[in-house]
């Protein structure tokens, strides 16, 4: 994937990545109501956007580790 989107998540300040964070997490807790409730076709919603947090998270992490801010 690094391929196609090169260094692109150093173009958005990481104030950006915890937005995204966010609102990760909030449709995260949406998929697993519905898949707790035995909605199995979400599943891969909920792994995608626990997936997405990991990724998100990491990218806060780097940026933060380079004193970026915004």
């Amino acid at each position: 994937m690094s391929k196609v989107r090169g260094q692109m998540w150093l173009e958005f300040p990481p104030s950006d990545k915890i937005r995204e964070l966010v609102e990760r997490a909030r449709r995260l807790e949406h998929a697993y109501v519905a898949y707790e409730e035995g909605d199995e076709s979400v599943a891969a919603i909920v792994i995608n956007d626990a997936l997405d947090i990991i990724n998100y998270a990491a990218f806060l992490i780097k940026q933060v580790e380079r004193g970026m801010h915004g």
